[in-house]
């Protein structure tokens, strides 16, 4: 089952993203869309969307993260960005200089929103683990 998933999600990112592919996903988007009735969509403002983040917003969301809960692909916990932000907290208030992590999240996630993804990069590399109940397991073991 594993396997599977991994084949098929691997082939999703493979597949050849000309215009043309790209022009039939806008299209079955908005196919899609048009489907939901109005009173189930949401208005949103998207001029929110656009703008860029602020250092509180990153601040917000990190503190917001589950601590414990599982790593990114570089294997970094969200406890060990928190703890560099508690040591620039520490460092500030007796006035000695510190890494500030949240300005440097920043600076990257604005980067990243104004000019895009180095395509040599493997920074959108995910990793996919199915996690299984016990009876679950079970199962699939059998299966």
């Amino acid at each position: 089952m594993a396997e599977i998933a991994r084949t098929y999600h691997e082939n999703i990112q493979m597949t050849n993203n000309s215009h043309h592919h790209d022009q039939t996903q806008q299209n079955a988007r908005r196919t899609s869309l048009a489907e939901i009735p109005a009173s189930q969509k949401i208005e949103t403002q998207t001029n929110q969307l656009n703008e860029l983040l602020q250092e509180e917003h990153v601040l917000n969301a990190l503190m917001s993260s589950k601590s414990g809960s599982a790593t990114g692909i570089d294997g970094i916990p969200y406890e060990l960005w928190k703890h560099l932000h508690d040591k620039y907290t520490e460092a500030s208030k007796k006035n000695q200089p510190g890494f500030n992590i949240i300005k440097t999240l920043t600076i990257v996630m604005n980067d990243i929103q104004l000019h895009g993804v180095n395509q040599d990069l493997d920074f959108t590399l995910g990793w996919m683990c199915p996690l299984y109940k016990k009876k679950d397991r079970t199962r699939i073991e059998n299966y």
